[in-house]
This record gives C-alpha cells, sequence and structure tokens, in this order.
C-alpha cells in the first residue's frame, strides 16, 4: 500500500456549502460475483458474521448481530455490498477535488479503472480464502455443524481516492485548471496577497510517469460473475493488498 494511503471511516459523503454537484465523473458498473462453492457449502454458518465482516471492513454498516445465523452465500455477499458501498463513497468524497485537475477526464477514467480493480481482486481474494478453508475442513474431518472461521492472510487495504489526488497535486503530478472569471455578479479581492507568500511555492519534481499514485501491475481475473473453483494445488494466493 501506499505509504500516504490511508484508511476512512465508511459513510456518507458530504456536499461541501457554496460549491456546485459534482460531474458524473465516477461512476462504476461493477457487479458482484457469484459464490463458486458447492450448494452445501453455501449454507455452512459464518462464526461471529458481524464481527468478522468488520475486521474485514471496518466501518461497515451492518445489522448483523454476531448471534445472526448466516451462511457463506449471505455472507460473501455483504461484504462484496459493503466493499463496493465504502469504494462508492471514497470516489464520491474526492469529486470536487477531481473537478480542481485540469485533465479531469483522463484522471478519473484512472480512478474508476483502479476502483474496479480493487472491487475485483478483493472480491475473489474472498472467494479463494472460503474455498481453501473449506478444503482445509473437509481434509481434517471438521463437523459441518461447526461455524466457519474466516481468516484472511492480510485485511483488503482501503482505497482514498481523495488522498491520492491532494497527494499527487501537492507533489506536482497534476496540473490544477486556473480559475474562472466572475460572471454576472463582482467577485471581492482575494484574501491572498503575493506578500503573504515571499517563498514561490515551488512542487517536487514530477516523476517519469504522471498520476503514479493510480497506476499498478495490470492482473487477469477469470470473466463472468462467477468461475469454477481451482483445484486445491493450483488455488493462487491473494494478500488483498492493492496500493
Amino acid at each position: 500500500m501506499s505509504s500516504g494511503s490511508r484508511t476512512h471511516s465508511q459513510g456518507r459523503s458530504k456536499t461541501h456549502a457554496g460549491l456546485p454537484a459534482p460531474k458524473k465523473l465516477l461512476q462504476i458498473d461493477w457487479q458482484p460475483r457469484t459464490l463458486a462453492v458447492t450448494d452445501k457449502d453455501e449454507t455452512q454458518l459464518v462464526k461471529n458474521p458481524k464481527t468478522t465482516l468488520l475486521k474485514f471492513l471496518p466501518g461497515a454498516k451492518t445489522s448483523w448481530t454476531d448471534n445472526k445465523k448466516v451462511n457463506l452465500a449471505q455472507f460473501f455477499a455483504e461484504f462484496q455490498a459493503q466493499l463496493k458501498a465504502y469504494v462508492d463513497d471514497s470516489l464520491a468524497e474526492s469529486s470536487h477535488t477531481v473537478q480542481m485537475i485540469a485533465d479531469q477526464q483522463s484522471v478519473a477514467n484512472k480512478m474508476v479503472a483502479n476502483a474496479i480493480e480493487h472491487l475485483t481482486h478483493n472480491s475473489v481474494a474472498m472467494q479463494q480464502v472460503i474455498q481453501e478453508l473449506l478444503v482445509e475442513r473437509e481434509a481434517n474431518k471438521v463437523a459441518a455443524t461447526e461455524p466457519l472461521d474466516i481468516e484472511m492472510p492480510d485485511a483488503p487495504e482501503l482505497p482514498d481516492y481523495n488522498y491520492y489526488i491532494q497527494e499527487a497535486i501537492s507533489k506536482g503530478w497534476i496540473k490544477i485548471i486556473a480559475p474562472e472569471p466572475a460572471s454576472g455578479r463582482p467577485r471581492a479581492a482575494s484574501l491572498f496577497t503575493q506578500e503573504q507568500f515571499p517563498l514561490p511555492i515551488v512542487p517536487s519534481p514530477p516523476p517519469q510517469s504522471p498520476i503514479l499514485p493510480f497506476e499498478r501491475q495490470q492482473q487477469s481475473y477469470p470473466p463472468g460473475p462467477s468461475y469454477t473453483p481451482l483445484p486445491p494445488a493450483a488455488q493462487r494466493s491473494f494478500t488483498g493488498g492493492l496500493f
């Protein structure tokens, strides 16, 4: 994960007073996956479903309790829904900052592509973890009535797109558009003057590739909303980290 990236609490984004509604630049078209396990395994109950969900997605808003009977199919669906809600909120919070950027559409496209990759990666990672746990349970002859304790090697790392943009702007990787002239009514004089800033603000030298925080090595995933589980020996191990 990028050293500057941080996890923030999940919640509804707020529109700042006096600012226009953000342009619809950050729309995600992503479909959740179907848990690829047998019908029998789908009904396997999850141990402490609320605690388990919050362990992976802190701040997730759920009505579950740890005593609620939640099976694997339900848990997997809720995990994906809560993950997408978090990513949607992170994109929404960055909308006004994106409008300050000169090349808005290019940056927005990179963010949306990264968000879809993030969702797909963590969805696949959770499915792989569940499949491996089921294989382990069968090998150890654990009773089917025993709830499944879901553990991941690393919890999903959650994106903070507003921070990524601000960091890129502060380092000179992204240019901000010039302010628009006043129209319709006179604008009061600016509270800032050149005398207040005796030293010029010099950004850090730009890297070879602009907008570096949004680029990472592409990974390929099985197509479609679901896929056939791989044999245990061929299953990949995911860490859940993206940035």
